[in-house]
């Protein structure tokens, strides 16, 4: 089963447009996870500068990172969730699918004790050091969303629409979420992980 975050990812604010003239902005390192910003270079590669951000975290050029990740091969619908995890790995950043535990139906947005824990180990995965990204709902599509930092029932999150970081608050993060079963993709360093295997 392949799940597809339908990312007609809409270049959001007018005011953004410089920091796309630019392509990368510094994010100011909170408590959190410090992910430089990438902006996307079209209405459907949200997946792509997400990637080219969590790779350039450790250091590296977003730009180039980016260049080396190809195009959506579905430019209607952007990358799917395993699309993302393979081209993750490709510049050395695996990406771990979690989903809450227990019965979770798609599209149910009602608050459950299953989702409520979901977020706290959301929570706690960011102040651990491992970003998360997060596929949402937006009006008429799909996007995706880097979440760096958490503070008592909000997120900070990287939003390759949009340069700096925005808050969302756990509610609206779970409302954008629902329609894709609250499932997300937590970012490790593929390099580190072989290197302790070997």
């Amino acid at each position: 089963m392949k799940f597809f975050v339908p990312a007609r990812c809409a270049l959001a604010l007018m005011g953004a447009a410089l920091a796309f003239a630019v392509g990368v902005a510094t994010v100011p390192a909170l408590a959190g996870v410090a992910v430089p910003w990438i902006g996307q270079k079209a209405a459907t590669d949200c997946g792509r500068a997400v990637l080219a951000s969590l790779a350039a975290r450790r250091g590296g050029d977003p730009e180039q990172y980016y260049s080396r990740i190809p195009e959506p091969q579905d430019m209607a619908r952007g990358y799917s969730i395993p699309e993302m995890q393979r081209h993750g790995a490709n510049v050395g950043v695996r990406l771990s699918l979690r989903a809450p535990a227990g019965v979770v139906i798609t599209g149910q947005c009602a608050p459950t004790p299953a989702v409520s824990d979901y977020f706290q180990r959301l929570a706690r995965s960011v102040a651990a050091g491992r970003p998360v990204v997060v596929p949402v709902a937006t009006m008429s599509s799909g996007h995706y969303l880097v979440l760096v930092d958490a503070s008592g029932d909000s997120f900070s999150v990287l939003d390759p629409a949009t340069p700096g970081l925005r808050s969302m608050s756990a509610a609206e993060l779970a409302s954008a979420m629902c329609g894709f079963g609250y499932v997300t993709l937590e970012a490790t360093d593929a390099g580190r992980a072989r290197r302790r295997a070997k």
